[in-house]
């Protein structure tokens, strides 16, 4: 009978220590490891070592002395931690907006790819003819001041000769 109660101790044991007993089992376990040290020795000590573990008290003035080192800790301010906050999702906001701007119209302009190229070209052939326009007006009006200096000059003659 008593090598049947090892037997099942050991069993207990293994189921233990791959974490498959109840709280009863381990009680049950625990009184007969620390009642009978001589089966198993190092599984009686670690019982034992475990159960002190759990009665023992911290130190005296250890809250008080755990309570100043927190205190003493150095704490980040909140106008920093805000900054911080805001600084990054200022650089969140303008990353998105250049995305936004740079690659989102290309992408979503409904177009295919070789309407887009005709596109291109008809703007590029629009953008010739506002040039070749401005170059136009721009050739005008330096005619327009030559002419206007010669009827100046030819106004200042007949004023001459009618003097």
């Amino acid at each position: 009978m008593n090598r049947k109660n090892t037997v099942d101790y050991q069993e207990l044991l293994k189921r233990y220590y791959e974490g498959k007993t109840t709280l009863e089992e381990e009680n049950l376990l625990r009184t007969h490891l620390l009642s009978h040290t001589e089966e198993n020795h190092a599984d009686a000590t670690l019982f034992r070592i475990l159960a002190e573990e759990s009665q023992a008290l911290p130190p005296d003035g250890m809250e008080q002395r755990l309570e100043a080192w927190i205190d003493r800790q150095p704490t980040v301010p909140s106008r920093k931690r805000l900054f911080l906050f805001w600084g990054a999702a200022a650089v969140a906001a303008a990353l998105l907006c250049y995305v936004g701007v740079t690659h989102a119209p290309q992408q979503h302009n409904g177009l295919t790819p070789q309407e887009t190229l005709i596109a291109k070209k008809a703007l590029g052939s629009t953008l010739k003819c506002i040039e070749t326009g401005e170059q136009s007006v721009l050739r005008t009006h330096e005619r327009l001041k030559y002419i206007k200096r010669d009827i100046h000059k030819n106004i200042h003659e007949l004023k001459d000769m009618a003097l």
